[in-house]
């Protein structure tokens, strides 16, 4: 059952937790718009002394581009309280990468990268050599069987591509042909939030399963609601999931992450994704799989969650 957030157990909320995660896109902003209440809450909430984390599951900027991005829009960030899929999978790419039998501490291991140059960036920053990045058509006179490929490529990398194409897909399919070339998905976020009701904005989920199903590979997810990015927090900054709340605007990324890793669920439903509607219908299911789903507490917006944190 899911409780919209009061005084009362907002305060008790405040109380129990030390950890405060929010999603971005549709929570703090829209695109380059910050919403109302988001850099008041977050200075707040780090004035009472609280860790404040921002977790996207988007792969378009790295760390830094985020901790810019959050400062220019006056929101309290340092590079270490941003936690991307493009940082994510990069950290985790290479720790597999190493480990593998295939390479030595000197190689510099090569990956096809189905993604931006953003993402090509943060992998580059752990040594990792990409290729794949930026526009590959199907030129006139194409044959899909004259495609070269690269027998060096060690891992097939897939994150927000604004040029995916046929060509790419072919290729990526290709060399997941060898069982022991990774598939590593960013994200499988079905679509953006839109600033308009008539616009459907594609996600990473619609490139990467292309590319799963020519493979007819399962991919290893970075992003939310697998827990990658939260065994980060644990490891590297000691975070502990029941002192942790966090606050989204996806049922089935963010709520389920916050499930899945032990953390308290606050959903925003009216900026984002999901609304009060949804938390109806998903409370009401017989599908036991919906129950993570729900999240335990809701609210309208940031600008409510300051004036009860003001008041708190």
């Amino acid at each position: 059952m899911s409780t919209q957030l009061d005084n009362d157990n907002f305060r008790t909320l405040l109380d129990e937790n030390d950890n405060f995660l929010f999603d971005c896109d549709g929570v703090l902003w829209h695109g380059n718009h910050l919403l109302p209440g988001a850099a008041e809450s977050l200075a707040l909430l780090k004035s009472k002394g609280k860790k404040v984390y921002y977790v996207t599951n988007n792969s378009t900027s790295t760390r830094a581009q985020y901790a810019a991005k959050c400062q220019k829009l006056g929101l309290p960030a340092e590079e270490k309280d941003i936690v991307c899929t493009a940082h994510s999978a990069a950290l985790f790419l290479s720790d597999l990468l190493q480990s593998s039998a295939n390479l030595n501490a000197e190689s510099r291991p090569k990956i096809y990268l189905v993604g931006n140059p953003a993402l090509e960036r943060e992998l580059t920053a752990v040594g990792i050599t990409c290729t794949g990045v930026g526009p590959d058509p199907v030129m006139e006179g194409f044959l899909a069987d004259s495609v070269i490929l690269d027998t060096n490529i060690k891992a097939v990398v897939v994150g927000y591509d604004p040029h995916i194409s046929y060509v790419k897909i072919l290729k990526a399919a290709s060399y997941l042909k060898d069982p022991n070339v990774p598939f590593i998905a960013t994200n499988t976020d079905q679509s953006f939030p839109s600033l308009s009701r008539n616009i459907t904005v594609p996600g990473t989920g619609c490139i990467v399963a292309p590319v799963q199903l020519a493979s007819g590979r399962e991919p290893i997810v970075i992003g939310k609601p697998e827990t990658l990015m939260i065994d980060y927090l644990r490891k590297e900054y000691g975070l502990m999931p029941s002192r942790s709340v966090f606050t989204g605007d996806r049922m089935n990324t963010d709520m389920l992450l916050a499930h899945r890793c032990g953390m308290k669920g606050i959903l925003v439903t009216t900026t984002g994704v999901n609304s009060v509607t949804d938390i109806e219908l998903v409370s009401k299911s017989s599908n036991p799989a919906d129950r993570g789903l729900v999240p335990e507490f809701y609210l309208d917006s940031m600008q409510i969650f300051f004036q009860l944190l003001a008041r708190a």
